[in-house]
């Protein structure tokens, strides 16, 4: 079955006009090539991912603002099908291996069709994971301080359910200035409670600032406050250790990369029989540790109410992660070329010409991305808004709610101000 790009979809350059208005406008589209529309290619797949803007820790690197994965999922016998294309390829660049930033988009454009043909000829899928690195530190100081295990500030009903959780933790986060965050990430790495402390009377006085003006509704200042004034006070106790490992990009990326394998089994019956991740040896450890657990279950996050999400095991995988260097593997190689083109295909705002720009056109629409950015938590925040609101409550329910949260609010006020044994 053959495709051409929807001519009336959105541009996959990122314009926000329709393909047809954009690059596939007489002026500046060439014709698209027919490829196959990926299918299900039975119940077992091998899934290959790469890195790029590889930095962990070091968030805060003006040049490499954004942390990405690109992850390739093929029949079995991909590598016996791709090893004489890739060949070919190889001979036409005068390279040794196919590496995104050593071909260039000139380099790319010499092969792009034929890798548009090897991709859609197997059906392969494309699956990509985007993290802000400045939003990734707030994200991080939000779990940090509105964890109700740690600061008695908070309880489990503001910090629990995505209902709240996701206003009050995008409400925190947008106290926060980028000298901010930097302080923060300094504090959480050296796990250094007196910096932490002293860093949070900034979002307190802003925080002020927005209550003066109506910014926030009085019981989110309260919320905020309260939770900030606590930390202040008791900081070891939030910071609870400080920095670990996992608390790096390289890391969630795996998770947010595992939970779309997830839905893909969901949505094909795909298995990965194996998973192969670039080599590089700082954080392998890590990124196979959080496999390991979160290969097994899936989390259903539907009920916007629930303390906590559901858990559900998952047959999704049944392998290993295992990590393998380019030069073995030719998907690590096809997948590093097609994640710098993607790249660069959008900062450019799909200015590019050529094989390299219908290869990148059919990967973007094809593909799949999560980001984990500011914008998509404010649209995550506004959908558990609209979902909460568009609930049916009679009176009787609405009475009983509000006597309720009168007696977590008591619970909590009252753990917020117990006296806390010596740190």
């Amino acid at each position: 079955m053959s495709k051409k790009f929807p001519v009336n979809a959105l541009c996959p350059c990122g314009s926000g006009k329709k393909y047809k208005k954009c690059h596939g406008s007489a002026r500046t589209a060439e014709k698209t090539p027919l490829l196959r529309t990926p299918e299900t290619f039975g119940e077992d797949c091998i899934a290959y991912t790469d890195e790029s803007g590889n930095s962990g820790s070091h968030l805060f690197d003006k040049d490499q603002p954004e942390f990405w994965t690109g992850t390739l999922v093929t029949p079995p016998d991909f590598e016996k099908i791709a090893a004489p294309v890739v060949t070919e390829c190889l001979s036409i660049v005068g390279q040794k291996e196919l590496h995104g930033n050593a071909l260039g988009l000139s380099g790319i454009d010499k092969i792009g069709d034929k890798l548009g043909h090897l991709f859609g000829g197997t059906g392969a899928q494309f699956l990509f994971t985007k993290i802000d690195k400045l939003h990734f530190a707030g994200a991080k100081f939000a779990d940090t301080l509105l964890d109700s295990g740690t600061n008695n500030a908070m309880s489990l009903v503001q910090y629990g359910p995505s209902a709240t959780r996701l206003p009050l933790a995008l409400q925190l986060i947008q106290l926060l200035r980028k000298d901010d965050l930097g302080r923060w990430w300094k504090a959480f790495e050296g796990n250094d409670a007196q910096g932490f402390s002293k860093m949070m009377e900034g979002p307190l006085k802003r925080l002020e600032t927005f209550e003066k003006n109506n910014v926030y509704d009085p019981r989110t200042v309260r919320l905020l406050r309260d939770a900030l004034t606590w930390a202040v006070a008791h900081p070891k106790r939030v910071l609870e250790g400080g920095f670990s490992p996992l608390d790096t990009p390289n890391v969630v990326a795996v998770t947010l990369v595992v939970n779309m394998l997830h839905n893909l089994h969901e949505e094909t019956g795909a298995r990965v029989v194996t998973f192969i991740h670039d080599e590089q040896n700082q954080f392998i450890k890590h990124i196979k540790f959080i496999h390991s657990h979160s290969k097994q279950f899936q989390l259903d996050t539907s009920n916007i109410c629930a303390p906590l999400p559901s858990v559900r095991g998952a047959l999704t995988f049944g392998c290993d992660l295992e990590s393998r260097t380019s030069d073995k593997r030719v998907g690590l190689q096809l997948i590093d070329t097609v994640l710098w083109l993607v790249r660069r295909f959008l900062k450019l705002k799909g200015e590019v010409d050529g094989a390299a720009r219908r290869l990148a056109i059919y990967v973007v629409a094809t593909g799949n991305i999560t980001t984990f950015d500011r914008p998509t938590m404010i649209k995550q925040a506004e959908s558990v808004c609209q979902q909460l609101y568009a609930r049916p409550l009679t009176e009787e329910q609405m009475r009983k709610g509000r006597k309720l949260m009168r007696e977590f609010e008591e619970n909590r006020v009252a753990r917020m101000n117990a006296v806390v044994e010596d740190e």
